[in-house]
């Protein structure tokens, strides 16, 4: 699954018929229920993917969007992808990430390619993550390993309001 592929879909219910194919066709065959929380998550751990889904309204306060879906369904906001270095089972994401980055874009190499990022803070005890909040209509994020030395996971979604 190419990042940009599934990030066609952002705002979208995998009720929806053409995202429901599209998860589908890349063997992933569970869906988001709401379950009293605003956040739900369709992990890949084989594929390195994490696909996060929203709340319609949670969705829409924080994109300022109405979603393509009815009030109450689980909408497609972020997809986060991993590097084997992560210390949680994922595997290796085999995708191109976007903008020119690599998994092994340092810190230095990443705000060459993005410029300075809008936000930052520690993630662990040891790792620190970097957002950057409007790079071509998306808010990406990019968690870097100790001393910024290459990237723990990436993520991307719409930008926010």
């Amino acid at each position: 699954m190419q990042i940009f592929d599934a990030a066609k879909f952002f705002g979208y219910s995998p009720k929806n018929e053409k995202f429901d194919r599209f998860l589908s066709d890349h063997y992933i065959v569970e869906r988001p229920v709401f379950n009293e929380t605003p956040i739900e998550r369709i992990t890949q751990k084989n594929e390195g993917i994490s696909l996060i889904f929203e709340t319609s309204s949670f969705f829409k306060e924080t994109y300022g969007l109405d979603a393509y879906a009815k009030e109450g369904d689980m909408i497609f906001s972020k997809i986060q992808v991993y590097s084997e270095n992560r210390d949680t089972r994922f595997s290796r994401y085999a995708g191109a990430l976007p903008f020119g980055l690599t998994l092994e874009s340092t810190l230095k190499e990443t705000v060459a390619i993005l410029g300075e990022p809008s936000n930052s803070h520690r993630s662990g005890p040891l790792n620190h993550a970097y957002s950057w909040d409007n790079i071509q209509g998306y808010r990406v994020g990019v968690c870097f390993l100790p001393e910024g030395k290459s990237v723990s996971f990436f993520s991307l979604s719409l930008k926010e309001l």
